[in-house]
């Protein structure tokens, strides 16, 4: 053997082959003839007997031989290695043809002997059929969860690539082998996804690991392992498959151990990477008796095998290939370091800086080009006989599609053989992808289809791409069957509503084929977003919102207006989400549903710079909103309908599962099934029939005028196609108003089809024109743009079948909650061509003639009514009840107005400081038809809040405050929920540190993280709005989560940024305006803005508290919310109701806390910054007292008493900036009898702050910066009692302690670092101290320069 094997590695090839040939021609003779050939094959060279065309090929590089061959044979040839035939694919046309156009038929897998050692067909890599899409869906999900391609995976491999520093820095400069190095930190990353884990680079049993796997992709690709999968009965005796076969061994021992260790530690609340995600599924189907799992051991093993070896070797190599063009290439190299100088300086490169980088860029991507390290892919399998370019292929022939002909096509590049960074650079050096480079191979992408023709052509042409109406989506539905079925079973039996498990399956099915993967039903996302869209279905077929369409002026009156709007808000949100995740991971080479073909598209377009393409983001929103409503509600309410009657007729019910049970049996039903089902179809389409779901079908409008059936119609009527009338029509059906299944079949029992079913409409839809559009459109906000949902309809209702023949095998009591139709909320801008329905009745609503007049003396009308409603209005507001005593005095109102006219909206403070120059300390305004109490000066403040505390504690929650609160939290809410929801703030915030020493670690903490941020601009003038907040935030985050977040988390600084933007929107004069006419709020962009920012962050909170419910212990306490949380389950356990511990609750007070321990106290420092950069003077006695008493350590909060003049500083910054001027809005709780006044109960009281803070009664210098204020004779604090920043009374701040201790101790020890100053030509009588006005005051834009001090 040992001879043998020594002969084959010493021997020529040829002297080899020819001492077999007797054995081979025995093999040939075996092989059999071939078979009769159905067309033309490829042609190319003649083959030997048995050997092919193995004498031609150079076996160490046989892709440079397939390059000289397509010279001779062309772009599609054939060789034959050994008895093999196997097809070239040669060319970037050519191979994305293959694959891309013709991705089913080449889409195969071919698994050689070499490679079944490895795989034996299981795994991704290797496997084919089932199996691999199993895996590979299963595998692309989960990765997506671990960071894999996204910002997730950001910091991972950043915290490598300083391991992988440390490694070269060893060698100081000295020549070495960059191979282990680069590849141990390369599979670190892909360790850390799928184990969960690193390694260290001195671990024998990682570093054995990643040697093998390596000398596995070296071997598997030698000439003998060529020939071994050529003659596999070669194989015991080549010594390269024995090193292949022990590596394999020893590595999947290895493995073992580690997935061992893992199932030892395993929690499914906690997953740790994809291996816990594949044991965890394990286990669910061995739990469930599931017959015929992927799930196994097996598939584990070669799975993690395939991702290790390719997460490695692929980036390893082609690092190292990069590495290795820059010493090849020096002028290439300081071309590139002087980009990276140029543009990021000493920092730590963030995958961001892509696009600064296009030179870079560009040689990354040459280096890909030219590297071309899968020459030959991995080889492909035709899965059924094709014909491909006038050339018949047989089913099951091998196929290599050579990648090195695509990306060395000399018609694709210019210097092909040579590295030219340029291929990927336009004339103006910015980097352009090229459509020829494949180094990842490909997959499936979208074929090339005015605004709604284009996008349903491109929605037709690509839903049928991921088996929209095919079998390619049978799959799909039976997998959602299984998940379904389980739902049902969950109920054992007893009543249950089906609405919503089985529109969650149903929406399932466009899921997949819109964002290309399905949703789980416990996620909230998803279920809330299918209960959005169902909710806004029905609330569209509403009495009001049909007199919407008539009246849309009446709209802003209407509840479910409203209702609709806030859905679609909320839904657009988490679209939004799903569809950045798609484009985080977008590979045009690996389509995972429609949304990437979209987005493909439009990148496409924007890359041409195509003008006025309809590829955009509002066209992408509106189309996945079209598929999601109408792929989940026409087929839920279809599939609902039919269970519910066969529940009410069981006679039919038995007769469908009797012939369900004699056809199909206990298998699987599929499509196929159909035809041999006639009686069971019959029943679906005459459920369809008279469920008639849509009975008025959506809106029509003529596009031009038109003589129909003897009428005139004019151009732009609306027109109703009575859809209920055709399904119903007498003369087409024998019982139009019964369940008559018969209705579908002929004398013999078969189903016959019926001209007169029309459940999905008929015909086409023209695009309308916009300003007809906007006549017929009532509901703009739903559907503006995109497709016409009906026409995909019928695609998806074409596979409801499946799902009914499973479902009536279940006894289910009548559904007493199911609706007896669906009436269409969509309104849709599409016109019906002149081609008439059969048999449908069109009802003419506008009459064509005298449209001018007729117009005309409907906005007469409409003014008139306008006007009446407007006096109404005023009349109510003005007629007062009983007075019990004097009210207070005021500015007299205009009808319905009020006072609005005398105030100024952007500083009603002033306005109500002048006034009571007039009226007094107490006095009353009107917003609008709302009367205000106005109570202005120290006194009288604090006489109502503190003395009269109970009277006026109540929260008056204006409009723009419930959206935010929905009346829960402690901010803005009322009652008993107030009075607990307070209680457990003060109590658990106190455990957690908040006000004591227990959070001065933490603000010092964070004081060094806010340093380096300052430090990073290294003195020259910025904007510290950010930098502040995110400091501050970090405070309030940690004792509220737990846990402080990086300034460079998007999720952190996003929720940030919103909560201060929505501090600014909301004292904005249109939401001032919302507040006083909130029917106005549709038409107020501010409004649209606060609500979006409210959903995305309650979103975001959402995600942070379910990680921290998946982590609860109660034996240790991270923070507030797992208080709440322990406490909420508390109650849930003892069955308490009315329990306040609820998830509203919970939301809205960790918004409440986030947002005022943020923007309060930030922007307080953010004043005292400017106060100190504005009055240097001050700023030089204050950095002397804290260089006199401190010196250079830390400020404690045990300093405060020693530094006066400081202390005093920050409260004069408190008083003088003043931040709340108006307080929040206070309420009367009853009615009540004040200085001489009667108020009303719900009266709305506003506690005039800045009058308090500015008393010239109070304070000598009531308007300057006067530190003073706050010192004695000697120079020591004081306390003054008209100090009130945080309010006083039983409302007064619930984090006065924290902000206190936050505001000394960032501001000392920022004044101890820094010197604040103004920016070079800019003076300090240049800073504004009047802000910007908000909800709370803040600083006028500026920027300082902040010098760190010796």
């Amino acid at each position: 053997m040992a001879l043998f094997e020594s002969l084959l590695q010493f021997l020529s090839t040829g002297t080899v082959l020819g001492a077999l040939l007797l054995i081979l021609v025995l093999y040939l003779l075996s092989s059999g003839s071939r078979s009769q050939k159905e067309g033309k094959e490829p042609p190319g060279p003649k083959p030997l007997p048995l050997l092919g065309n193995l004498l031609t090929l150079d076996l160490k590089r046989p892709f440079d031989t397939f390059c000289e061959l397509s010279k001779t044979y062309g772009n599609i040839f054939q060789v034959f290695l050994g008895p093999r035939k196997t097809v070239v694919l040669v060319g970037y046309k050519t191979v994305k043809e293959a694959l891309v156009n013709y991705p089913e038929e080449f889409g195969d897998r071919h698994v050689g002997p070499g490679f079944k050692i490895t795989n034996d067909e299981h795994g991704i890599l290797f496997s084919n059929g089932e199996n691999w899409k199993e895996m590979r869906r299963f595998a692309l999900s989960n990765l997506r969860d671990f960071g894999m391609g996204k910002r997730g995976s950001e910091d991972k491999i950043i915290e490598e690539i300083q391991y992988l520093k440390g490694e070269f820095d060893k060698f100081e400069g000295k020549a070495f082998d960059t191979t282990q190095p680069v590849n141990y930190a390369v599979s670190n990353i892909i360790s850390s996804i799928v184990y969960g884990s690193r390694f260290e680079y001195t671990d024998p049993r990682f570093t054995e690991m990643v040697d093998r796997a390596n000398e596995n992709v070296r071997v598997g690709g030698s000439a003998t392992m060529m020939l071994n999968n050529i003659f596999p009965w070669l194989g015991p005796l080549l010594n390269s498959r024995r090193i292949i076969l022990r590596n394999v061994l020893k590595s999947r021992a290895e493995m073992t151990r580690l997935i061992n260790g893992l199932l030892e530690t395993l929690n499914p609340q906690d997953r740790r990477g994809f291996v816990d995600s594949f044991l965890i599924r394990k286990q669910s189907e061995e739990q469930s008796f599931k017959k015929d799992s992927y799930f196994h051991q097996e598939n584990l093993f070669v799975t993690v095998g395939n991702l290790f070896v390719a997460g490695t070797d692929t980036t390893g190599t082609t690092l190292r290939w990069g590495l290795m063009l820059m010493a090849k290439y020096p002028h290439i190299q300081d071309r590139v370091q002087e980009e990276i100088d140029r543009v990021i300086g000493g920092r730590q490169p963030v995958v961001d800086d892509r696009k600064k980088l296009p030179y870079t860029d560009a040689v990354i991507h040459e280096t890909q080009r030219l590297a071309n390290i899968v020459p030959m892919s991995l080889p492909h399998k035709t899965s059924c006989d094709v014909h491909f370019n006038g050339y018949f292929i047989k089913k099951g022939t091998p196929v290599i599609p050579l990648l090195t002909s695509v990306l060395k096509d000399p018609s694709e590049w210019e210097k092909p053989n040579s590295f030219y960074p340029e291929h990927f650079l336009d004339e103006k050096g910015q980097f352009v992808k090229r459509d020829a480079f494949m180094p990842f191979s490909a997959g499936i992408v979208f074929s090339n289809g005015e605004n709604w023709k284009e996008m349903r052509r491109f929605a037709l042409s690509n839903l049928r791409d991921f088996g929209m109406g095919k079998r390619g989506s049978e799959d799909k539905i039976i997998e959602e069957i299984q998940y379904l079925k389980g739902e049902f079973d969950k109920f054992e039996g007893k009543a249950f509503d089906t609405t919503q498990p089985v529109n969650y399956a149903v929406s399932n099915i466009i899921s997949s084929i819109v964002y290309g993967s399905r949703f789980e039903y416990t996620d909230p996302r998803f279920t809330e977003m299918v209960d959005r869209a169902n909710e806004n279905v029905r609330v569209g077929g509403s009495i009001s919102m049909w007199i919407h369409d008539v009246f849309p002026w009446l709209g802003p009156f209407l509840k479910n207006k409203r209702i609709i709007v806030e859905n679609i808000v909320q839904s657009r949100v988490e679209m939004k989400k799903l569809i950045n995740g798609l484009l985080e991971t977008l590979n045009p080479q690996d389509r995972r549903g429609f949304v990437d073909s979209f987005l493909i598209r439009k990148q496409s377009d924007e890359k041409s710079g195509k003008k006025d393409s309809y590829f955009h983001d509002e066209n992408l929103m509106m189309t996945v909103t079209n598929l999601f409503v109408a792929g989940t509600d026409t087929t839920g309410t279809t599939l609902r309908w039919g269970l519910m009657l066969m529940a009410k007729y069981p006679h039919i019910q038995d007769r469908v599962q009797d012939e369900i049970d004699r056809v199909i049996g206990g298998r699987q039903p599929v499509v196929e099934d159909r035809k041999k089902l006639p009686y069971t179809d019959a029943v679906i389409h005459e459920t369809q029939r008279l469920a008639n779901i849509v009975p008025l079908s959506l809106p029509h409008i003529t596009t031009c005028d038109v003589h129909f059936n003897g009428y005139f119609i004019k151009k732009g009527t609306t027109v109703v196609p009575l859809l209920t009338s055709v399904l119903k029509d007498p003369s087409e059906w024998e019982k139009p108003n019964s369940f008559y299944p018969e209705h579908f079949l002929d004398e013999k029992g078969q189903f016959v089809k019926r001209d007169a079913f029309m459940p999905f409409s008929a015909a086409h839809f023209e695009r309308t024109p916009p300003k007809t559009r906007a006549r017929v459109l009532k509901h703009e906000c739903l559907f503006t743009t995109g497709i016409r949902c009906v026409v995909l309809v019928d695609s998806l209702c074409r596979d409801s079948p499946q799902v009914i023949h499973n479902l009536q095998l279940l006894l289910l009591s009548p559904d007493k909650n199911i609706a007896c139709g669906a009436c269409g909320v969509w309104k849709v801008t599409g016109a019906r061509s002149r081609t008439s329905l059969t048999r449908s009745v069109m009802a003419v609503i506008d009459k064509p003639e005298g449209q001018s007049a007729h117009v005309s003396h409907k906005e007469r009308t409409l003014l008139g009514a306008l006007l009446l409603i407007l006096v109404l209005y005023s009349l109510s507001s003005g007629s007062r009840s009983q007075k019990e005593g004097k009210e207070p005095p005021g500015p007299k109102p205009l009808p319905l107005l009020g006072n609005l006219l005398t105030l100024d909206p952007k500083r009603p403070f002033d306005t109500f400081c002048e006034l009571s120059k007039t009226y007094g300390n107490i006095f009353q305004v009107f917003y609008g038809p709302k009367k205000v109490l106005v109570l202005v000066g120290y006194k009288t403040v604090k006489q109502a809040l503190v003395n009269y505390a109970e009277e006026f504690k109540a929260r008056d929650i204006m409009p723009g405050f419930w959206i935010v609160s929905k009346g829960h939290g402690i901010l803005f809410s009322n009652g008993e929920n107030w009075k607990e929801m307070r209680r457990f703030a003060l109590s658990n915030l106190r455990d957690f540190g908040m006000g004591k020493r227990g959070s001065e670690e933490k603000i010092i903490e964070e004081i060094q993280y806010l340093k380096g941020e300052f430090d990073k601009f290294e003195g020259k003038a910025f904007d510290t709005t950010q930098p502040v907040n995110y400091a501050v935030s970090n405070i309030i985050s940690s004792i509220v989560y737990g846990t402080r977040f990086e300034y460079t988390d998007p999720r952190f600084t996003e929720m940030v940024d919103r909560a201060n933007e929505n501090v600014r929107i909301g004292g904005s004069i249109s939401m001032w305006i919302y507040n006083v006419f909130p029917w106005l709020g549709l038409f107020l962009k501010d409004k649209r803005i606060f609500i979006e920012n409210v959903v995305q962050c309650q979103m975001d909170m959402k995600k942070l508290i379910n990680g921290l419910l998946e982590t609860l212990n109660p034996q240790d306490l991270r923070g507030f919310v797992d208080s709440f949380l322990i406490r909420k389950q508390s109650d849930e356990k003892s069955g308490k109701k009315d329990s306040y511990f609820h998830q509203e609750n919970l939301l809205v007070m960790v918004g409440n806390l986030f947002a005022a321990g943020t923007d309060t106290t930030g922007t307080t420092l953010r004043w005292g910054l400017m106060l100190m950069a504005k009055y240097p003077h001050i700023q030089d006695r204050v950095q002397e007292e804290i260089d006199r008493v401190i010196g250079g350590r830390q400020p404690l909060v045990d300093d405060r008493k020693k530094l006066p003049y400081t202390d005093a500083v920050i409260h004069e910054t408190q008083r003088l900036a003043n931040i709340v001027p108006m307080n929040l809005p206070h309420k009367t709780s009853c009615d009540v009898h004040f200085n001489g006044y009667f108020i009303k109960k719900g009266t709305t009281v506003v506690p005039l702050l800045t009058s308090v803070l500015k008393d010239p009664s109070e304070w000598e210098k009531p308007n300057s910066f006067y530190p003073e204020h706050f010192l004695d004779e000697k120079g020591q604090f004081v306390k003054r009692d008209a100090f009130m920043p945080f309010s006083a009374g039983r409302r007064v701040c619930l984090g006065e302690s924290l902000a206190r201790m936050e505001l000394f101790l960032f501001f000392t020890s920022l004044l101890q670092s820094y010197r604040f100053t103004t920016p070079p030509g800019v003076s300090g009588d240049d800073l504004d101290l009047k802000g910007i006005v908000g909800i709370t005051l803040n600083p006028s834009p500026h920027k300082l320069c902040v010098i760190r001090r010796s």
